[in-house]
């Protein structure tokens, strides 16, 4: 897997997930959601591999990251469910992007992609 494609499939997820938390409020969801897309559509083109996994990952990543400051660093809101429930969403979709990157880097070392015993 190359290092450059990791870093450019996290930060198309990165602004996809950013846009999609975002999109009902007036905020960065405006700019991250299109920016995303074209990313996305660039590298389903061109970047088209293994690494695309990472992308799942910073999907869930930065939402999550978001979600946890808004939780620890201000006064719980009207709406503290829908903050809780953002963070579980994503934290999840993340571990869930993190395994499936594990199993991919696994599989093009040369192991099976899953633990067998």
């Amino acid at each position: 897997m190359h290092a450059w494609r990791l870093v450019y499939w996290f930060i198309t997820g990165a602004l996809l997930g950013l846009g999609l938390s975002q999109w009902l409020g007036v905020s960065l969801g405006v700019f991250g959601l299109p920016i995303g897309l074209v990313l996305l559509i660039i590298g389903l083109f061109a970047m088209r591999g293994p690494e695309l996994v990472a992308g799942v990952v910073g999907f869930g990543a930065l939402p999550t990251l978001l979600f946890v400051y808004a939780i620890v660093s201000f006064p719980p809101p009207d709406v503290v469910s829908f903050i809780y429930v953002g963070a579980l969403v994503y934290g999840a979709i993340t571990v869930a992007g993190l395994v499936a990157l594990g199993l991919v880097w696994r599989a093009t070392r040369g192991g099976s992609g899953l633990a067998t015993t």
